[in-house]
Formats: structure tokens, C-alpha cells, sequence
């Protein structure tokens, strides 16, 4: 059965969520949710944000699934930290002492996490992130009316980058993805396929549609329109209020970009890594000709990031939630996946996610609550009823001997007499089928393990070869792989060296490809020869 999974951007214009349906190892996108949080003067902002997300929960029928949330850049901070070790164990063993010298609050106050981006045999570099403890509080209080009990709560900047696994080829060396928010904005820096460094600037869309309506003199919500109407970064305008809007938003974008310059020139200097790209996401990414202005500024490459254009996206119409998708869909493939990406996890110690101790307590509970109860119906019923009951007990050993008798026809009746015998026996049956059920498990086992290590016998050294298998399985006497190699000859000479064996014939490929990474993947068939000797190999003589 399908897995649900949810990933929940909580924004301060909208929230989204992403929700995808796992199975083994595959994964579809089936629906995107999108709901404007509604301010107003009674409630405070966590207060709006909660009921927007209660209410997404009960339309969408959320309560059921697994939640994956990332706490907001504004309530996180991350730096760079070098340490003096290449070990991990050690880096884990002493990070706390270098923590608390390094963040401007105590460590009893703060929730910290921790990604090694880069080490060597004498040095690691570490992206640290931290938020405080009532930030925290407050954040998982905004799930509190929903029923969603998110198990993951990361940290928004960093989860941004893990969109970059769902297959999109990257750019060679370093580049850069900036999700231009509602009011803030988040920069994640990757190095080829790894996380290097992440950062939150606080300017986003709402900064943009303020500058609108200082620079007419109009009211916020008539300078919104304004901007999404009117707003424009590409060519010249062609009036005076449409001049006057583009140079209000040229002047915050400004802002921004001397910022994000500062990042990168920082990254340079300090690690070596030089921007070479630049990809765009977010509501404010949406402005006409941004692309094309952020690319001059900052003379590099810059596009609008495109997640959906793959075979995983089940979305009936994907145009509208390109640019705003990204961070929901990071979770929620995290969710599916969890494979070597950045482990910050704010959900640690104290806030540790219990919804999986608290389901079976509460199962326990009800359990125990029912069995107290069908007691308390049975002695008063044998109370009232002794006799009836002993009558029907008499007719219950009746059955149970006559059963006995069917299944164990062997047995002298005057035992089957007696349930305490019946059971006796029939547990000692039991033993018995476990011991020959353990015997001919440890013998298959065995002879699954003799093929591998003749399959391992037959191919050239790992020094010679470079072969990684992904996938591995034997019914009956058939075998199949599917791997890995870095060449077209690496493929040939597996199937050759592996066809060598008396053991193997009828060896075949298929399937042959060149994938992204420039490596080539395959996969091999083969049988296993009924042959005495082979048989033996299969019984274990080999």
C-alpha cells in the first residue's frame, strides 16, 4: 500500500504542501496544496498561520500520512564552522564545545544541528544551524489544531537545495538556488550534488510591494496589484507609473543583490568556490524579466528552477506551482527518500517526534481498556450462569478433542481427552516445524551465499574493474543484477568473466545505458546450471 507523504512549506503569504505516494522505491507527486494565509486584528500571526493550516488539514484530509515541515529562515541562523578533526565520531564528540563559543546564546536556550559539507584526514568543514528553543515552541504550536504532527522539522535553507536530487543535471563547480519569499528569502549553495552552504536574507515580496506604495503614496493591498500587474524588470517602461513601480522594485532587488554578492564573494575568498550559476523559485521569482536583471547585476547564469519536468510529476496542471513548489516538494522527497542528504534535524532531545510511542501507547490503552471490560462481562456472566457455562465448557473439550483428533489422528483419544494435552502436544509440533523451518532456512541462506561468492570468484579485481551492483536477486535458479560500470568494455568483460563459471550459462545483458553521472548501467541474467555440480553450488558443496 501507498504511503502518504506530506511536505509542508509554512509560509507568511501562503502555505503549500506537497504531497507524494511511496511505495518501495518509487515515488509520485499526486496533488500540490496552496492556501493564502488570512490576516486580521484578532488573531496574531502564528494564530493565522495555525488556522490556515487546520484548515488545509481538514479539505484536503491531511490528518492521515506523514507530515515533513522545515522551520523558517527568519527563526535560523547557519555558519560555516572548520574543525580541527577528519573524523566524524570525533567532530560529533566535540562540536558542542566549538557550538557554544561560536552562537550569541547559551546552549540550554538554542535546538542545534549540524551537516558536514567537506572533510579531509586532519580537518572538517561543518554547515552549522540553530534556532532558539521558543521559536521552536512556538512553530510546533502552529500544528497543534491540525492533527498534523510533523516527525521532521528542518531548517528551510538547507531542505531548499534537496531539490537539486530529484534528477536535474547541475552545473559544473559551484552555483546557487535563492527562493525569493514573501519576507525572506533563502540561499542554498551547492558544490556539484553536495550542500556547501546556506543562508536567509530578510527581503523578499513584501519588502518589494512596501517600496510600490511608498513610491506612489498608495495602501499596501492596492500596491500588491500593482506589482503583479504592473511589476516588470524586463525592457523599458511605458508610462510613468509603470517607470516609478519598476524603480521601486529595482531599488529592494538592489538591496538584495549586494547581499547575495557579499555571500558569494565570502564563499570565494574563504572556501575557494566560485558562483557559477544561479537558479530562481519562489512567488517573487514570478516578476516579468527578474531572470534577465539578476543576470546582468550579477553576471552569471540565472534561470528559473524547473522541478516538475519529470516522470515522478502525476499533476494534472504543473504551470501554475513551478516556482513555488520547490520546498514543499524538497520535504516531502525527503520523506521518500532520506538518502544521503543533509541530516539537520531540529526534532532532537526534548522536541524528539513521539507520534509512532504515542500511537501504540494509545493502542495499548485501548486494549487494555477492552480486556478489563470483556473480563468483568465474563465473571459476571459465569456468576449468574455457572451452570450454563459449565454445561457449554463440557460441549467446548468435546470440540476441542474432536478437532484434536483430526489434526493429530495418531494420538491415543484418551489424551485428546484433557485440553491441557491437546495443547501440550500441539506446542510440542510447533517446536518441531520452527527446528526444520530454521534448518531449511540456514541451508538456503547458504546456498545464496555460496552463488555470490562465486560470482565474486569469477570477475577481475576491484582494482581493475569498477563495478558498483545496485540491485541483486535470485528465484529458483535464475539470477539477475542490475549495476554500474564506468565503460561499455567494463560491461563486456563482466558478462565474459561471469560466463566463464561451470556454474552459470545462458549469461546475457540488457539494457545498457550511459546515465547522467557518465557512468554505465546494466543489468545481467543468468542461470544457474542444473548440473550436479551446479547443484551442489546451490546445496551448499561449493
Amino acid at each position: 500500500m501507498a504511503q502518504k507523504i506530506y511536505g509542508i512549506d509554512v509560509g507568511t503569504y501562503s502555505i503549500k504542501i506537497a504531497e507524494l505516494e511511496s511505495s518501495f522505491n518509487n515515488f509520485e507527486l499526486v496533488s500540490f496544496y496552496e492556501h493564502p494565509v488570512v490576516y486580521n486584528e484578532v488573531l496574531t500571526a502564528e494564530e493565522a498561520i495555525a488556522a490556515t493550516l487546520e484548515k488545509m488539514a481538514e479539505d484536503y484530509d491531511l490528518a492521515e500520512g506523514q507530515a515533513y515541515t522545515a522551520l523558517p529562515g527568519s527563526y535560523t541562523s547557519t555558519r560555516l564552522l572548520d574543525m580541527p578533526f577528519g573524523n566524524a565520531k570525533k567532530v560529533d564528540q566535540t562540536i558542542e564545545f566549538e557550538v557554544e563559543s561560536a552562537i550569541p546564546f547559551a546552549l540550554e536556550d538554542v535546538v542545534v544541528d549540524y551537516h558536514i559539507v567537506e572533510s579531509s584526514k586532519t580537518e572538517s568543514t561543518c554547515l552549522l544551524s540553530y534556532a532558539q528553543k521558543q521559536d521552536m515552541v512556538k512553530f510546533l504550536n502552529i500544528f497543534s489544531g491540525s492533527e498534523i504532527e510533523p516527525r521532521f522539522v528542518g531548517c528551510e535553507p538547507v531542505e531548499l537545495g534537496s531539490v537539486m536530487k530529484l534528477g536535474m543535471i547541475q552545473p559544473e563547480g559551484a552555483y546557487a538556488v535563492l527562493d525569493l519569499g514573501h519576507t525572506k528569502s533563502n540561499l542554498a549553495i551547492y558544490v556539484g550534488n553536495d550542500l556547501y552552504f546556506s543562508r536567509t536574507l530578510s527581503l523578499g515580496g513584501l519588502h518589494l510591494t512596501q517600496a510600490i506604495a511608498e513610491k506612489l503614496q498608495v495602501p499596501v493591498p492596492e500596491a500588491e496589484r500593482f506589482k503583479i500587474e504592473i511589476g516588470q524588470l524586463a525592457g523599458d517602461a511605458q508610462d510613468e507609473m509603470s517607470r516609478k513601480i519598476s524603480q521601486a522594485i529595482k531599488s529592494v532587488l538592489n538591496r538584495l543583490l549586494i547581499e547575495v554578492k557579499q555571500t558569494f564573494m565570502n564563499i570565494q575568498e574563504n572556501e575557494g568556490q566560485v558562483i557559477q550559476a544561479l537558479y530562481l523559485c519562489g512567488g517573487t521569482s514570478r516578476l516579468n524579466g527578474i531572470d534577465h536583471f539578476f543576470s546582468y547585476e550579477l553576471r552569471k547564469n540565472v534561470s528559473h528552477l524547473d522541478c516538475l519536468d519529470f516522470s515522478f510529476n502525476k499533476l494534472a496542471d504543473s504551470a501554475w506551482c513551478r516556482p513555488i513548489i520547490p520546498l514543499s516538494l524538497a520535504l516531502a522527497y525527503r520523506g521518500a527518500v532520506g538518502k544521503k542528504l543533509p541530516d539537520i534535524q531540529f526534532r532532537r532531545g526534548e522536541f524528539a517526534y513521539r507520534g509512532d510511542m504515542d500511537q501504540l501507547s494509545g493502542i495499548a490503552k485501548q486494549a487494555a481498556v477492552i480486556g478489563a471490560t470483556i473480563a468483568f462481562f465474563v465473571m459476571v456472566s459465569f456468576g449468574v450462569n455457572y451452570f450454563v457455562l459449565n454445561s457449554k465448557l463440557d460441549k467446548f473439550k468435546g470440540s476441542v478433542a474432536e478437532a484434536a483428533g483430526k489434526v493429530l489422528p495418531t494420538t491415543p483419544t484418551r489424551m485428546l481427552e484433557s485440553t491441557d494435552s491437546v495443547l501440550s502436544i500441539l506446542n510440542s509440533k510447533i517446536l518441531e516445524g520452527r527446528e526444520v523451518k530454521k534448518e531449511i532456512s540456514e541451508k538456503f541462506d547458504n546456498s545464496y551465499l555460496n552463488i555470490l561468492k562465486e560470482v565474486s570468484r569469477v570477475l577481475p579485481p576491484r582494482d581493475q574493474l569498477k563495478l558498483d551492483i545496485d540491485e541483486l536477486s535470485i528465484a529458483g535458479n535464475r539470477l539477475r543484477m542490475e549495476g554500474r560500470t564506468v565503460s561499455f568494455e567494463s560491461v563486456d568483460i563482466i558478462k565474459t568473466s561471469i560466463a566463464k563459471s561451470q556454474y552459470f550459462k545462458n549469461v546475457s545483458t540488457g539494457n545498457v545505458t550511459k546515465a547522467a553521472d557518465n557512468l554505465i548501467k546494466f543489468n545481467i541474467t543468468l542461470q544457474i546450471d542444473s548440473e550436479p555440480e551446479a547443484v551442489g553450488l546451490l546445496e551448499g558443496g561449493h
